[in-house]
């Protein structure tokens, strides 16, 4: 069980304030998340250019989290973080960056709640090189190998190929505007944040909201991203979903206002 997180920011560069706002959010998430994964912590921004920044750390959260210098400037357009839960069977005693989610290929991130039980299976087939052992860190190499970028063709990858349980956020860097959530059956949920105009997500609703149950800045509209369903949300405010289920294959677009 992890914590997975971000934000997508619409709109144009940041001001000072709404950055540090923006930044608040975040931080209080991680530490809230806290509790679903505690071994370790990473946060990776994109830039508008594509440019990444990575903290990474192995201590847990709420001390990595102090120890953060800020994060979010002028040009941040999306972020995605994890709080992770070590399974027994995937303990890593001497971690380097590339055993701490979120995930980094050549272009693609990806942070993962749940497991991929045919990760040595998909790296055999497809003859694919990952930085850790870890499972999730076959999901960007296996997306870079096999996905076209579009919405359904991130649904085919994984229907067709991916087994095990997951909820997950994913960037990249040659399209900075956009990020992708999917998740079969773990939770995920989104938040918009109307005067920050910033899309934030979490592995639980209570994340999104401080802890008197109020918002910090603006009553956010929460929804649950639904079951089975993959979803594209640009910065331009749009957004499409796509049903993860084998026997269907129906879909929406929209825009985010």
């Amino acid at each position: 069980m992890c914590t997975i997180g971000g934000v997508l920011i619409f709109g144009d560069r940041l001001d000072r304030d709404r950055a540090r706002r923006i930044e608040e959010v975040l931080r209080m998430m991680i530490v809230k998340g806290e509790e679903r994964g505690r071994d370790s912590f990473g946060i990776v921004i994109l830039g508008r250019d594509g440019e990444l920044s990575v903290f990474k750390s192995r201590e847990r959260p709420s001390i990595a989290v102090g120890r953060m210098p800020s994060i979010i400037n002028e040009d941040t357009v999306a972020a995605i973080f994890n709080n992770r839960a070590e399974p027994t069977t995937e303990y890593v005693r001497v971690k380097t960056e590339d055993d701490i989610q979120p995930m980094i290929g050549d272009h693609i991130v990806v942070a993962h709640n749940g497991t991929i039980a045919n990760d040595k299976d998909l790296e055999a087939r497809f003859n694919l090189t990952r930085r850790s052992k870890i499972d999730t860190a076959i999901l960007p190499p296996l997306l870079e190998k096999l996905w076209d970028g579009s919405l359904n063709g991130l649904r085919d990858v994984l229907v067709n190929y991916v087994i095990g349980s997951y909820a997950l956020a994913i960037m990249d860097t040659r399209r900075p505007g956009r990020v992708w959530l999917a998740t079969n059956f773990k939770p995920l949920y989104m938040a918009w944040y109307n005067d920050l105009k910033a899309l934030f997500f979490a592995s639980l609703d209570d994340y999104l909201i401080d802890s008197q149950n109020k918002p910090i800045w603006d009553v956010p509209v929460i929804r649950r991203v639904e079951p089975y369903t993959a979803m594209e949300v640009g910065i331009d405010g749009t957004w499409s979903s796509v049903s993860l289920r084998r026997e269907e294959q129906v879909g929406g677009r929209g825009s985010w206002s």
